[in-house]
């Protein structure tokens, strides 16, 4: 029992390590603009609670606008001035998983968000 306390200790204390530094496996990007009102709207519906949520906390969300550079860690990630706003991407260990282009709702968005998810590989126990 001593073993196995230890050894589950060890386990969350090395995950809350790699969160603390950053090294999240799973995210959902959101490239945004400005002028865009879909954006705004997600704003005022979805995202002060995202956070919040069981999938927020499995794929925190990062935004970022269109037509900025994109930081180093998205480089596989393919976005150009053709690109919608908004658009969310889900990435798995710095690799596009697929994308949600648009918002309309906040039920659309969690309908389609949990789609995305559906092609996460499934957490180990």
């Amino acid at each position: 029992m001593l073993m196995l306390t230890l050894t589950l200790s060890f386990t969350y204390a090395c995950h809350n390590l790699a969160m603390a530094d950053g090294a999240l496996t799973t995210e959902l990007l959101m490239i945004e603009s400005d002028d865009c009102p879909y954006c705004r709207k997600f704003d005022r519906e979805i995202a002060k609670t995202y956070p919040k949520t069981s999938e927020g906390k499995r794929a925190p969300l990062f935004r970022h606008k269109l037509g900025d550079k994109l930081p180093n860690k998205y480089a596989s990630i393919d976005i150009n001035s053709r690109t919608l706003t908004p658009t969310f991407i889900l990435i798995e260990n710095k690799k596009e998983v697929d994308r949600l282009v648009g918002y309309n709702s906040d039920e659309f968005f969690w309908f389609l968000l949990n789609e995305l998810f559906t092609k996460l590989p499934t957490e180990k126990e």
